[in-house]
């Protein structure tokens, strides 16, 4: 321990962290030794010791390519300018080069992914490739199988943090390589959370879809070079965890609550590619669709949870399609609220009504949204009007604790009372015309002049 308290303290420092990032045989010597410790050493705090050496390791690599890549600028263009082909410049740095392959005795990633490995499958033996089926799924019934434990997710989530951070050591051809391990070793894990565990291990599990999170939304997905492969991976990942429920030996409501977790990681981090590929989108609609209808269960109230979140995706063409499909089971749930016991109803209306509010459309671009959109609207408005009256101290509560809502609520009533008061007067001066036609006096004419041609 005093030894790896020493390592934390001295690569906290610049200096000595900038020596290690420029030298990759040393860091490649200290992930070997870090290795041996976490063979060697079974205690809970030297573990993750290791763990936070390792992540001081890839601090280092990672301060030491930005530094190349800035120098690397400079040389190529005068100041303020960015080179023309920015991709074929840059595509050398990190580890892979441009052909994008990773020497594993030479490699500073495969070191330290080794390492991380090692950590889990300790954990988690039944999620090694080496245990892995013909088929791609993990041997569920192998007397290696082990469950996650408190102290044993203390370990898997730092490991899964830092590998998630790898591909940023990568070139552009090399990152999605990586980052399909790390897609693998993610996936895996939270397949491995059971019923139970999903309120024990909930920081765990937020953990987790944090490194999800974070690998939807990796910074080389943006570049050229290597964009065409990240969509192809993250699509994979997508097709696996709608399939979970499915694919499971044992389905259970975990199952499709990881999926339900899993799918709104992906809608609101990944690229619009990923989540709009026709038969992705209908998968996740129905894995929504299916957890709505779960009438009083944690999947159901996490399912609205989700949709909150989804509804406020600033992308329509993403978001869309969930509206559309979603909304008319989603306004029928207003039945969970009369059903629930006292002390649960505002839980419920505090998701309730959040949700229905991200449907209505401002105001200000009510003219130039869809008929389908503004029906949804409608819906939503409808329904949170008849909440309020129902629910008074409940729903007074939600909103005022929410400025946002509470600001958009209270616009789109007035919006929506204006234009009833607009129809109303434009109904009013009809009805005057009318009535003017009506009792306005006429002289009837004796002779016929309709022949008459002058």
């Amino acid at each position: 321990m005093i030894c790896l308290n020493s390592f934390i303290q001295l690569f906290n420092h610049q200096l000595p962290s900038k020596i290690l990032g420029q030298d990759s045989q040393l860091s490649i010597e200290l992930a070997n030794v870090l290795h041996r410790m976490l063979l060697t050493r079974e205690s809970l705090e030297s573990q993750l010791s290791v763990m936070e050496v390792t992540k001081l390791l890839i601090t280092a690599h990672k301060d030491f390519i930005e530094s190349e890549r800035k120098k690397h600028l400079k040389e190529l263009a005068p100041a303020n300018q960015e080179p023309k082909d920015l991709n074929n410049e840059l595509a050398s740095l990190g580890e892979g080069g441009e052909a994008g392959v990773i020497t594993p005795e030479k490699s500073v990633v495969f070191s330290i992914l080794e390492n991380c490995l090692c950590l889990i499958v300790r954990q988690l033996p039944q999620i090694s490739p080496a245990l892995a089926s013909s088929t791609g799924t993990v041997v569920q019934n192998s007397k290696c199988t082990k469950v996650i434990t408190k102290e044993s997710s203390l370990l898997i989530l730092p490991a899964l943090k830092i590998i998630v951070e790898l591909p940023a050591l990568c070139s552009y051809a090399a990152s999605a390589g990586v980052a399909s391990i790390a897609l693998h070793l993610l996936v895996g894990v939270l397949k491995e959370i059971t019923t139970e565990q999903t309120s024990s291990l909930q920081s765990f599990l937020q953990g987790t879809l944090e490194c999800l999170q974070d690998l939807c939304s990796n910074s080389m997905i943006k570049n050229v070079a290597s964009r065409k492969d990240w969509i192809s991976l993250l699509q994979s990942g997508l097709a696996h965890l709608t399939h979970f429920s499915k694919s499971s030996m044992f389905p259970s409501d975990t199952d499709e609550l990881i999926a339900v977790l899993s799918i709104n990681v992906y809608i609101t981090s990944a690229p619009r590619e990923v989540v709009c590929a026709p038969n992705l989108r209908q998968h996740c609609i129905n894995t929504f669709k299916h957890a709505l209808q779960q009438d009083g269960t944690l999947v159901q109230v996490k399912a609205i949870s989700c949709l909150q979140s989804i509804f406020t995706h600033s992308d329509m063409v993403v978001v869309g399609p969930y509206i559309h499909a979603l909304c008319p089971k989603l306004i029928e749930l207003i039945v969970l609220v009369d059903i629930a016991a006292n002390d649960k109803k505002l839980l419920i209306v505090g998701l309730y009504v959040p949700t229905l509010v991200n449907l209505l459309i401002d105001p200000e671009i009510s003219q130039s949204a869809s008929s389908s959109r503004t029906t949804v609207h409608q819906c939503a408005l409808q329904q949170l009007m008849k909440i309020g009256p129902q629910y008074p101290q409940e729903f007074r509560t939600v909103v005022s604790k929410n400025m946002r809502i509470k600001t958009r609520l209270e616009s789109c009533i007035r919006a929506a009372q204006m234009g009833a008061d607009l129809n109303r007067d434009n109904l009013s001066e009809s009805e005057n015309r009318t009535a003017l036609r009506t009792s306005s006096p006429t002289i009837k004419l004796k002779t016929d002049f309709s022949n008459f041609a002058g």
